[in-house]
């Protein structure tokens, strides 16, 4: 909030926090009535740092979007406020600037989707039905799903630590 003498200007820019990972290790299990197998996953994307590089090269962008919108809220409240009664004036620019405090907020929807990072692995497995497990920083496993793996077809095994559902594609 930066004070004026046509009241004060709220402007909001967002920021990311990175939060250091709870873990680095993951571990996916498919298990058969013949085979077990275990991948530990590697960090193959660390979506985090590119979103805070991201913000790093639009800094100037955001912050002149920021400002031009912050200078046409005040020239709209300063057209709603022009009255000939000066009370009314000041209780019309007071009850706009206290809403505008209230309703100005960075953007950040973008990020809130986004998974920290993505942890992956590539395994040459024989054909059968497999039960698939995912576990983290040694914790309890969690079963996902059973897949069937065919001969000679490729299957990537989606899943997203912060969500139960996974997904088997062939």
């Amino acid at each position: 909030m930066v004070p004026t003498g046509g009241g004060p200007v709220t402007v909001a820019y967002p920021r990311l926090l990175l939060l250091p990972p709870t873990c680095m290790e993951h571990r996916l299990t498919l298990a058969s009535p013949d085979v077990v197998i275990v991948a530990n996953l590697d960090l193959v994307q660390d979506i985090g740092r590119i979103a805070l590089k991201n913000l790093e090269d639009k800094k100037g962008r955001i912050m002149a979007k920021t400002l031009a919108r912050a200078v046409a809220k005040q020239v709209i409240i300063e057209g709603l406020a022009n009255s000939n009664n000066e009370n009314t004036a000041m209780a019309v620019r007071t009850a706009l600037n206290i809403a505008n405090l209230f309703l100005e907020q960075a953007d950040t929807r973008s990020w809130r989707t986004l998974p920290g990072q993505i942890y992956m692995d590539r395994l040459f497995i024989p054909p059968g039905e497999y039960t698939v497990q995912s576990a983290a920083c040694g914790g309890r496993p969690h079963k996902l799903q059973n897949i069937l793996v065919k001969a000679g077809k490729t299957h990537y095994i989606v899943h997203d630590d912060r969500f139960i559902v996974a997904a088997a594609i062939e």
